[in-house]
């Protein structure tokens, strides 16, 4: 490790020079004997053409020797060195770790899929290479042209795959100004969308612009196959108000609440190629395979443990192993899994089986070769991968034998072993009536039922709570009608009492709870104007369109004029019941 010291020296000198050498034994030493690592990352996946993105090459316990690490040339890239820095922390043990940060400005010149490969990096621990990155690079017309404070689109990394083949795709957010940014929701039917990561935002120039790019990325499953449109997605942020005011430093600005559609994007999902081979069960990625089989020295009935670990990218939890039926002089039993992720996306990782097998018979000589075969979508071909016979050595089951009495001659014959038994109590005594056992009696019975009972129900609470936890949109729609339920019968509380501003102010929670359980969007950026958007479109009667406005053209203005009487607000209710009902029989969008 480089130190660049300096130390100003009094008449003292000497003393000094003697902390210093303190401070680099007790300081310096330690970091230059923890272990090395190197890291590579891009801040994005996909760039459009003339677009920079950042690529960040971090070296943690190591410092950098010689020049500085250069990556590949590649057409249509250019990589050009950006900055780096420096950061010394310590693990809460009193230990120091430096991290040393080289980022490198990538640009690109054409469109394309591209993979920027591995460098060198020579450091004072020792020689490192990095993992290769792969970077899509779409036209430049992909950005769109027009001058918004915001705007959204879906960046596939490629628009051609199979079926069970995971597609990462990211979701880019460019935005001037704004807060309070939702989740964002993408759509796409014959695709299974898994969670959205969000990366840390960075600045980028757009169009001559400057701007905040907030990236979101996730992987898309395709479940079928033809002419898919992955999309579109939507979120809902606050931007900045053109020519809102703001006070003289700055800080304080108007914003007004703005939703961003992205369009969908063309994916042509094709089927697997004919000629599966017989052991295929659809997993479809770049996979590896490790096997055991143990023990292999047993008796005939005793269990053997094959250990199987599948890893790589793909779909992890739709891997799944081949029966072993076509094993002769085997009984099979099903396998237990296990899966464990190394990435946020949950794409990479492996997947661990346990599955017990038991020989039958002596005439076994070995655990026979165990094939799995997936789909590899880069070769556009099936694979199989093996793991060689296991040799068995099997022994003749053995089982537990109880020996017969034996009499001795001692004892007479057969006819005499009568004479030696002495009877312990000939005379029986007074014959005692015993009561029927526990489980004859009715009340017992019954008894048994409550922890069954009590079974079922907290079962089917958490079976509940689970369907709840997989199906998020389930859990608002729920949600929704609660406060719809609960909205309505405080409505006749408060109108009983003449409280008009709770009144129309729970009405209007009503009405956009309903409007937003049936259209399954966000409930607080629901406006009166969402009936000609999108309520009369999915054919909502006109006559309950019009009621609907009526209600909330009364709630406005009941905040200008706020005049009420008690009849009045009683009247409102059976429209807003009305109103409720009319939305609930719309079709809600299908998810």
């Amino acid at each position: 490790m480089e130190l660049a010291i300096r130390l100003h020296f009094n008449h003292a000198g000497s003393r000094l020079n003697g902390l210093a050498l303190l401070w680099l034994a007790f300081v310096c030493i330690p970091i230059c004997l923890q272990g090395a690592s190197v890291r590579v990352e891009l801040d994005q996946e996909t760039l459009p053409v003339g677009e920079v993105a950042t690529l960040t090459l971090t070296l943690e316990g190591a410092s950098p020797r010689g020049n500085r690490p250069s990556f590949p040339a590649s057409a249509g890239l250019q990589i050009q060195p950006a900055g780096e820095s420096t950061q010394i922390t310590s693990d809460g043990t009193g230990r120091q770790i430096v991290q040393r940060t080289l980022t490198y400005a990538v640009r690109a010149n054409q469109g394309g899929d591209f993979t920027i490969g591995s460098a060198q990096v020579m450091t004072d621990a020792g020689a490192f290479r990095t993992q290769p990155l792969r970077l899509r690079v779409t036209p430049a017309s992909a950005t769109p042209p027009e001058n918004r404070p915001a705007f959204l689109r879906i960046e596939p990394r490629k628009t051609a795959v199979f079926v069970g083949e995971s597609l990462p795709f990211e979701l880019q957010l460019f935005v001037e100004d704004g807060r309070e940014l939702q989740m964002p929701q993408v759509a796409g039917e014959g695709f299974n969308i898994g969670k959205l990561v969000n990366l840390q935002p960075v600045r980028r120039t757009v169009g001559g612009r400057l701007m905040n790019l907030v990236t979101f990325r996730g992987v898309a499953t395709a479940v079928k196959s033809g002419p898919l449109t992955l999309g579109p997605a939507t979120t809902q942020l606050q931007v900045a108000a053109v020519g809102g005011r703001q006070d003289f430093f700055g800080f304080f600005r108007q914003y007004q609440p703005m939703k961003l559609l992205a369009e969908g994007v063309a994916i042509e999902v094709s089927k697997m190629p004919p000629g599966a081979p017989a052991d295929f069960t659809g997993s479809v990625g770049q996979f590896e395979l490790s096997y055991t089989a143990s023990p292999n020295s047993l008796a005939v009935g005793d269990p053997i443990t094959l250990k199987i670990s599948i890893a790589g990218e793909g779909n992890l939890e739709g891997i799944s192993l081949p029966k072993l039926d076509h094993w002769t002089g085997f009984k099979s039993y099903a396998p237990n899994a296990r899966t464990e992720t190394t990435d946020a996306l949950e794409s990479t990782g492996s997947k661990h089986f346990e599955q017990v097998v038991v020989p039958q018979s002596l005439n076994v000589r070995e655990v026979p070769e165990f094939r799995w075969t997936f789909f590899d979508p880069g070769a556009k071909t099936y694979r199989t991968l093996k793991a060689p016979a296991v040799p068995l050595q099997l022994s003749a089951a053995t089982t537990p034998s109880v020996p017969l009495p034996a009499f001795s001659a001692t004892n007479g014959a057969a006819g005499d072993v009568a004479s030696v038994l002495v009877h312990i109590r000939p005379q029986l005594g007074a014959i005692l009536s015993t009561p029927p056992p526990l489980w004859h009696q009715p009340w017992f019975l019954g008894l048994q039922i409550l922890p069954v009972g009590a079974w079922c129900l907290l079962r089917g609470a958490r079976w509940r709570k689970e369907t709840l936890e997989k199906n998020p949109r389930q859990a608002r729609r729920r949600e929704m009608e609660r406060a719809v339920q609960t909205g309505l019968k405080q409505l006749e509380s408060l109108a009983a009492e003449n409280q008009g501003d709770p009144f129309f102010a729970t009405l209007t929670k009503v009405l956009r709870c309903q409007i937003a359980e049936r259209l399954d969007v966000p409930e607080s950026g629901i406006t009166e104007s969402i009936i000609d958007d999108r309520l009369r479109p999915r054919g909502l009667p006109e006559a309950d369109a019009a009621a609907l406005e009526e209600l909330f053209r009364l709630s406005n203005q009941f905040r200008y004029a706020p005049q009420s009487s008690t009849s009045e607000l009683i009247g409102l209710i059976p429209k807003a019941t009305r109103a409720v009902e009319a939305l609930r029989k719309m079709k809600s969008p299908t998810p």
